[in-house]
C-alpha cells in the first residue's frame, strides 16, 4: 500500500546559538532528513516551503530509500510526495523547477521527471550500459535537462562501497577515463550526446538566466585537477576553460549565481577540497598547504575575472546572495557569514552547527533562500548519521 499522502506533524522547535545569540529554527528532529545540493535549492518560490528527502534510516544502511517531503516553512508540516520502493531499486541525484512542480531524479541509472500535481513518473532518458546518469540540473526555460555520466567498470564497487566522505575519491580520478554530456528535452520526446571527455565529469549546471551556456568541471582532488571548470556554449559546441589554473590553483565548489555569473573558490597549493570526520583533509598534507593563498571570483561567460577577493576565512561551502555582497558557508563547527560588498572580506558567526561531517549528506552546505532572508542547512549534530534540517533567518 503506497504512503503517499502521510503527513507528518511539525517537528520545529527553536533555540538560541551560544556563540551568535541568533534563534535557529530546527525543522526536523527524526529520522535523516536531507535538504537538495545547493545548486539545486531546496526551497520553492516564494520561499514558504522547501522540498527535501527522509528516511526513518541511518545514513550507514546504503539500500535505504530516502522519500520526498514537502514541508510548510510556517506550519513545520510535512507530506509525502513519494514511494520510490514500490517503483525503483536506487534513486538518488534530485533537483527541481524553482516552484517544485516537477522533480528530476536518477531511477535505477536513467532520467525520470516525476510531476507534483499528478505523481506521475515520466522516463525521460535512458542511459547507455555501464553509465549511470547522474547530477540532472534543468535549464533557465525549463524545456531542457542536463545530465553526465561516466563510463564504471567492475572496479566500482571496490572503491566506493563506503558511505564515509569522500569514499573512493582519489581512485576515481584515476580509474574514470570516460565522461559523457547529454541535454535531454523535459518533455520526453529525447535527448542527445553533446561531449564527450577522457575525464571524469561533474557538477553539470545551465546558466541560470539562459540556454545558452552550461558549465561542467572535471572532478577529483582539487590539487591534483589540472583544469577544474568548463564553460559548454551550447549554439557553437565550443569549451573553454573559466579560469585558467597553474601549478599553485586548487579550486572547485563552483556554481552560477543568480544573475549568470560563475562563482568559484581558490583554496590555493596543496588543497584537495576535501573533509573528513577526523577535521582534516581526505588527500593532502598539511605540510602541502604551507603558504596557501585562498580567494573566491566571480566569472562571466566568457571565462572573464570580474571580481576576485582574498578569503581568510577557511569554509568548505559557500553559497552567494542575490546581489553578490554576502556569502554564507561552512567552517569546521560554525555556520559564517561573510560580506563581501567591500574591498575585503568581513566576517561573523550565523550558529554553530557541529556536524560530524562522517558522511557527505552531513555536509551543512548552507544555502540562501530565493529572497536572501533565510539560509537553510543540515548538521547531525545530536546524533551522528542521522541529520536534521536548521534554518537562520537573516532579519
Amino acid at each position: 500500500m503506497s504512503k503517499v499522502g502521510e503527513v507528518r506533524p511539525s517537528e520545529m522547535r527553536t533555540y538560541i546559538d551560544k556563540k551568535s545569540g541568533r534563534e535557529v529554527i530546527q525543522l526536523t528532529q527524526t529520522g535523516t532528513n536531507i535538504h537538495f545540493y545547493f545548486t539545486e535549492n531546496s526551497f520553492n518560490t516564494g520561499d514558504k516551503e522547501i522540498i527535501y528527502l527522509h528516511t526513518d534510516e541511518h545514513l550507514s544502511n546504503t539500500k535505504a530509500y530516502t522519500d520526498l517531503y514537502s514541508m510548510n516553512l510556517e506550519t513545520g508540516e510535512s507530506v509525502r510526495l513519494t514511494d520510490f520502493a514500490q517503483k525503483f531499486k536506487t534513486v538518488r541525484s534530485f533537483t527541481k523547477t524553482n516552484d517544485g512542480r516537477f522533480v528530476l531524479f536518477i531511477g535505477d541509472g536513467d532520467l525520470y521527471r516525476w510531476e507534483r500535481a499528478t505523481g506521475e513518473y515520466l522516463l525521460l532518458f535512458r542511459a547507455q550500459a555501464g553509465c549511470p546518469l547522474s547530477n540532472p540540473s534543468i535549464s533557465y526555460d525549463e524545456k531542457y535537462v542536463l545530465c553526465y555520466a561516466n563510463q564504471e567498470g567492475p572496479w566500482r564497487e571496490k572503491v566506493t562501497n563506503s558511505n564515509e566522505n569522500y569514499g573512493g575519491f582519489h581512485e576515481n580520478l584515476y580509474r574514470l577515463k570516460k565522461g559523457y554530456i547529454y541535454i535531454i528535452r523535459m518533455d520526453g520526446s529525447g535527448g542527445d550526446l553533446v561531449f564527450e571527455d577522457t575525464h571524469r565529469l561533474g557538477h553539470t549546471q545551465w546558466a541560470s538566466d539562459t540556454n545558452e551556456y552550461f558549465a561542467f568541471c572535471h572532478e577529483g582532488p582539487w590539487n591534483m585537477v589540472h583544469q577544474r571548470i568548463w564553460i559548454f556554449n551550447t549554439v557553437t559546441r565550443h569549451v573553454e576553460a573559466c579560469f585558467r589554473q597553474y601549478e599553485d590553483d586548487c579550486v572547485g565548489h563552483e556554481f552560477w549565481t543568480q544573475d549568470g555569473l560563475m562563482f568559484f573558490d581558490n583554496r590555493g597549493k596543496g588543497h584537495d577540497g576535501t573533509i573528513t570526520s577526523d577535521r582534516t583533509q581526505l588527500i593532502a598534507s598539511e605540510e602541502e598547504t604551507k603558504g596557501a593563498e585562498a580567494w573566491i571570483g566571480f566569472a562571466d561567460k566568457e571565462c572573464n575575472i570580474l571580481k576576485k577577493m582574498d578569503m581568510p576565512f577557511y569554509c568548505n561551502h559557500y553559497h552567494c546572495n542575490g546581489p553578490h555582497t554576502l556569502l554564507v558557508g561552512d567552517a569546521l563547527d560554525d555556520i559564517l557569514l561573510i560580506d563581501i560588498s567591500g574591498e575585503e572580506a568581513t566576517c561573523e558567526v550565523l550558529c554553530e552547527h557541529n556536524t560530524s561531517w562522517r558522511f557527505q549528506d552531513t555536509h551543512c552546505h548552507p544555502c540562501f533562500s530565493w529572497s536572501d532572508d533565510q539560509v537553510l542547512y543540515a548538521s547531525d549534530r545530536d546524533a551522528e548519521g542521522y541529520p536534521q534540517l536548521y534554518i537562520v533567518k537573516m532579519k
